[in-house]
């Protein structure tokens, strides 16, 4: 099964181009319209939307393993997705 990504609005669109070129099913935050989004909420849209979100942000990779552990911990108390992360380093 492929990796559908969301691409966060700081990785470059050279990049998301580059992937669409190879067929990789990719959605950036811009089109999808959550450019202006905090974090937290750009990556539970991502989990909405069944995608890993592509970045280069450190920031989400905290916050995506915090999110797992309280998802393992309360999966029968809480609708929280899982979520992905694919942290990239660009230069």
């Amino acid at each position: 099964m492929p990796i559908a990504l969301y691409m966060d609005v700081h990785v470059p669109q050279a990049i998301t181009a580059q992937l669409r070129r190879r067929n990789v099913d990719v959605l950036a935050a811009i089109e999808d319209e959550t450019n202006l989004l905090p974090d937290d909420q750009l990556l539970e849209r991502a989990a909405q939307l069944n995608r890993v979100l592509f970045t280069q942000d450190i920031g989400f990779r905290a916050m995506a393993e915090s999110w797992q552990k309280e998802y393992s911990r309360t999966y029968a108390l809480t609708k929280k997705q899982k979520c992905g992360v694919m942290q990239i380093s660009i230069g």
